[in-house]
């Protein structure tokens, strides 16, 4: 979707998948990201590198893309001025 747009970046992950190779999924990474977004189709263009050791993938062929994305972190949050330093230990009074 559009506004997913932001999360992608170089190097991140990606799985392709065709309907030759149904079960089988191949490992890649985003390696170009257009600048800009194709405005008809709302679109956006990445490419993406693909090992192919076995020769399976085809020039042509038609491909389905994941793009992993991080999960967000749950994580607490506290004010700075509840940590107190004492030499290389960080201590925190609640």
């Amino acid at each position: 979707a559009e506004q997913s747009v932001g999360e992608i970046s170089r190097g991140q992950f990606i799985t392709l998948q065709v309907s030759a190779y149904p079960d089988r999924g191949f490992p890649g990474r985003i390696v170009r990201i257009s600048p800009s977004i194709n405005t008809t189709a709302r679109t956006l263009m990445a490419e993406a590198e693909v090992e192919n050791p076995d020769g399976l993938l085809k020039p042509g062929q038609f491909a389905t893309v994941r793009i992993t994305q991080l999960q967000p972190v749950t994580a607490v949050m506290i004010p700075a001025e509840a940590v107190r330093s004492e030499g290389e230990v960080n201590r925190v009074f609640v």
